[in-house]
This record gives C-alpha cells, structure tokens and sequence, in this order.
C-alpha cells in the first residue's frame, strides 16, 4: 500500500473533526469514543511516533491515562499513516456515525 499524501492525511484528520460528534460518545464498553477520535487526530496532525503514543496512553502512560483502547485506535491511524493499513481512520468509524 502506498502511503498517504500529507494532504490526504490532513483531509482525514478534518473529517475525523467533523464526524466526531455524529458518533456514539460511548461504545459498548463504556469506553469514549470521542477521546479515540481525538487521539487518532493528534495522531495524523502532530504524526506522533509508536513512543510518543506509548508515553500518552499505552504501556509507559501515567496510570491514569493508560487506555488499551485509545494505543490501540491511535496505532491503526499511525499505520494507515505509514502506508501498513489500507482502511483509513474515518472508515472504521463510518458506520457509527448518526
């Protein structure tokens, strides 16, 4: 897969900004959708590293930011980033969008 284009990426992350609030502000789980959608942001606008997402979420968090659920969604845009996803971001979240 090719990588996206700097303007590609900066088009997903405004339709992340608009869909967010059209999507379920709470999963199943009780999880939030809207921080995932907000991590995945930062993500393609800031083109934060695996390290950089570890730190703010994952493994090396403070405890009360650690969110499986948040590394793991901010992961899939970083690899659609690189060019190792073919779905994008706004795709995962199309269906839930009111």
């Amino acid at each position: 897969m090719a990588k996206p284009t700097a303007e590609q990426i900066a088009a997903e992350a405004k339709k992340l900004r608009e869909m967010k609030l059209k999507i379920p502000r709470r999963n199943a789980f009780g999880d939030d959708n809207w921080e995932v959608v907000g991590a995945q942001i930062e993500v393609l606008e800031s083109n934060l590293s695996y390290d950089l997402m570890a730190n703010r979420w994952g493994d090396t968090a403070a405890e009360e930011d650690y969110s499986e659920h948040v590394y793991d969604s901010a992961s899939d845009a970083r690899r659609w980033m690189d060019g190792e996803e073919k779905d994008s971001p706004t795709s995962a979240w199309a269906p839930l969008v009111k």
